[in-house]
């Protein structure tokens, strides 16, 4: 939660008239995560091999939580 409220805070600091579109842009990255961290869980092996990922590292980044 603390990278949350970090996350925010940089936001509202670097840019206080733009901070709409830049939750915007927050909130897509996130789903972005979710997304793609769900993707590269049902990746076979063979394929995660051809992206220079093993197994165990896969499963690290996929069970990461969607905010980070």
């Amino acid at each position: 939660m603390a990278d949350l409220t970090h996350e925010l805070t940089q936001i509202t600091i670097l840019r206080p008239r733009g901070w709409n579109k830049n939750i915007l842009a927050l909130f897509k990255k996130w789903h972005q995560n979710s997304v793609t961290r769900r993707q590269l869980k049902d990746l076979p092996e063979h394929l995660l091999e051809d992206i220079g990922i093993d197994k165990r590292a896969a499963k690290e980044e996929a069970n990461k939580p969607w905010w980070k």
